[in-house]
């Protein structure tokens, strides 16, 4: 997971993670979260239980605007 953002990420690194994972479950845990940034992506899901993430590689970037790169693996 790569966080790219002006003047650092929104919150810290395990915040980030969480969101990543309740999003990608398709669950959002905090209501009023605003997730406008994702687009199409919101609606997407693609794990039923974030038990099945067993390793998270982390890292923040400067940029000029907001984004996220994520690269899912198979490690098995």
């Amino acid at each position: 997971m790569i966080i790219r953002s002006p003047g650092g990420p929104p919150g810290d690194a395990p915040t980030s993670w969480a969101a990543l994972g309740d999003v990608l479950q398709g669950k959002l845990t905090k209501p009023g979260l605003d997730l406008a940034h994702l687009g199409e992506l919101r609606t997407v899901a693609l794990f039923g239980d974030d038990r099945q993430i067993s390793q998270i590689s982390y890292h923040e970037e400067p940029a000029k605007s907001p984004s996220y790169l994520v690269r899912i693996s198979n490690l098995s």
